[in-house]
C-alpha cells in the first residue's frame, strides 16, 4: 500500500507588463532569467521550453521540475509548489521575480497574498526558513499518528513517483525510515538540521551541499535510467553529469555507482537496456502512470510515454514491448455488467485494484504489425455517481505467449476515484 502527503508550500505570482502583452515577451522572460540563472551560478541547471505568444515555462531546478508563465493581454501569472525543494528554493523564485521585473518590467503584485510565507514581501530569511521547518514538523506529526507497517509514503514528489522498491518515506534526497520522523519530533533544537534531510535547497549559499543535493535529488526523481529522448531528458542527464564531473571527489560510493551508469547508458534512444532495479533512482522502479478517464497503471518508470488520439489513447512502450489504454463510460442495463468485447464476455471476472477484470484465452497475431502479437483485457469500475467505467487495455509484444505478462500488468491497474481536493499546482 502507499500512501502520499497532500502538503506544501506555495507561491502564486500575479504582475502585470505594460499596457497589453508584446508579441516577443515570453522570449525577453525567458532571456532575462537565463541572464540571471547564469550570474547566479546556476547556468548548468536552467532549462527553457520554446518562447510562446501565451506563455514561457522555464526550470532554474530540475528536481523541481519547471514554472509555467502565462501571458493574457498584460498579466503574467505562475504558480510554483515551494516546498519540493526549500527555502533556498523559494527564496531564489522570488529572487528571479525581481530580475523580471528589472528587465522586462513585470510588476508584481505580492500584497495580494501570492507568497503564504510572507517572503516576498518582508524578505525575512529567518522567518522563512522556520515556515518551512513548521513544514516539517507537520510531517513528523502526520508520519507520527499515521504510519502503519509495509505502508509506503511519498513525500515532495511528483505525483505516481515511488510506488514499490524501497522502505519508508520516499523523498527528494533519498528514503527515509519512519523512524527519523518520529525521532525528529523530540529533536526541536535541531529542527532545520532534520529538515535540510528532506529539503535539498536549504540555504541560498552556493556551497558544497547544496551542489551534492543537488545531484542526489536529480539522480533520484528526474533520471529515466534509458537512453533520453527528449530535450528536457538530455538536459538532466547533462547537468547530472556535469556536476558529477566537477564534485566527484565528495560524493559517497552509491552516487558515484549512479553517475557511472549514467555515464554508460547508450546514446541511441532505440537501444533498450532494462536498468538494474536496485540503486538510487525511484524511475528504475515502479512508478504510477495516468491513462484515459481516471484509471491508473503501475509500469516501470523507464516506460516511455505518449498520448494519441487527441489524448483518448495512453500508450507506454520499452523496447517491443507497447501498453496501449483507451476508456470508455457505460450505463449498464438490466443489471448486466458492461463489456467492450465481445471475445471477453463469457470470460471470468478477476478481482483487481478498485476494480474487476478480464483476461483473454490467448494472445492474437497483429493484424498491423507484422511478426508482432496482442492481447486485450478490460478492466471494469464504477465511480461515485455510479457511472460505470471501462478501460480496454492492449499489449502488444513480438512474444506471442503475452496472457501471463498480460495478468501481471492487470495486478497494477486501478480506477482512481474523484476525490475533493484542491486543484493541482505547477511544481507538485
Amino acid at each position: 500500500m502507499h500512501r502520499g502527503l497532500p502538503v506544501g508550500i506555495y507561491v502564486q505570482g500575479y504582475g502585470t507588463v505594460g499596457d497589453e502583452v508584446s508579441h516577443d515577451l515570453s522570449a525577453r522572460l525567458i532571456a532575462s532569467a537565463q541572464r540571471w540563472a547564469a550570474e547566479r551560478g546556476l547556468g548548468e541547471l536552467f532549462y527553457a521550453g520554446d518562447p510562446r505568444d501565451d506563455g514561457a515555462w522555464l526550470s532554474f531546478y530540475p528536481m523541481a521540475g519547471g514554472i509555467q508563465f502565462n501571458l493574457r493581454n498584460n498579466r503574467v501569472a505562475f504558480d510554483a509548489k515551494t516546498s519540493v525543494a526549500g527555502p533556498g528554493y523559494h527564496a531564489s523564485l522570488i529572487d528571479m521575480c525581481d530580475r523580471l521585473q528589472t528587465d522586462v518590467g513585470v510588476v508584481w503584485r505580492w500584497d495580494a497574498g501570492g507568497d503564504e510565507t510572507g517572503y516576498a514581501t518582508d524578505r525575512d530569511v529567518a522567518k522563512l526558513r522556520q515556515a518551512f521547518a513548521d513544514q516539517f514538523r507537520g510531517y513528523c506529526e502526520f508520519y507520527n499518528a499515521n504510519s502503519e507497517p509495509d505502508v509506503l509514503y511519498a513525500l515532495n514528489l511528483s505525483d505516481g513517483l515511488a510506488v514499490d522498491g524501497y522502505e519508508g518515506v520516499a523523498t527528494p534526497l533519498g528514503p527515509l525510515p519512519i523512524r527519523f520522523f518520529i525521532e525528529a519530533l523530540d529533536d526541536a533544537d535541531d529542527a532545520e538540521d532534520c529538515a535540510r534531510h528532506v529539503f535539498p535547497w536549504w540555504s541560498s549559499t552556493f556551497d558544497q551541499e547544496f551542489w551534492t543535493n543537488a545531484i542526489r535529488s536529480l539522480l533520484w526523481t528526474e533520471v529515466e535510467w534509458r537512453a533520453a529522448r527528449t530535450p528536457w531528458e538530455r538536459h538532466v542527464h547533462s547537468a547530472a553529469l556535469s556536476m558529477g564531473s566537477r564534485l566527484r571527489t565528495v560524493l559517497d560510493a552509491q552516487i558515484g555507482a549512479a553517475l557511472d551508469e549514467l555515464a554508460a547508458l547508450p546514446g541511441d534512444d532505440e537501444t533498450f537496456v532494462v536498468p538494474t532495479p536496485d540503486g538510487v533512482g525511484y524511475l528504475r522502479r515502479q512508478r504510477a502512470f495516468f491513462l484515459p478517464g481516471r484509471w491508473r497503471i503501475n509500469l516501470p518508470g523507464y516506460f516511455i510515454e505518449q498520448s494519441e488520439d487527441n489524448g483518448e489513447t495512453t500508450c507506454l512502450w520499452f523496447g517491443t514491448q507497447e501498453i496501449r489504454g483507451s476508456s470508455f463510460t457505460f450505463a449498464p442495463k438490466d443489471g448486466q455488467s458492461p463489456t467492450g468485447s465481445r471475445k471477453l464476455a463469457d470470460r471470468s471476472d478477476q478481482a483487481g485494484k478498485s476494480c474487476t477484470f478480464r483476461l483473454p484465452e490467448a494472445a492474437e497475431r497483429s493484424g498491423t504489425i507484422e511478426g508482432f502479437f496482442h492481447a486485450t483485457a478490460e478492466f471494469r469500475a464504477t465511480d461515485r455517481k455510479g457511472t460505470a467505467q471501462l478501460l480496454m487495455l492492449s499489449l502488444f509484444d513480438a512474444k506471442s505467449d503475452l496472457v501471463p505478462r498480460l495478468a501481471e500488468i492487470a495486478q497494477g491497474v486501478w480506477f482512481d476515484p474523484p476525490q475533493d481536493l484542491p486543484a493541482k499546482t505547477q511544481g507538485s
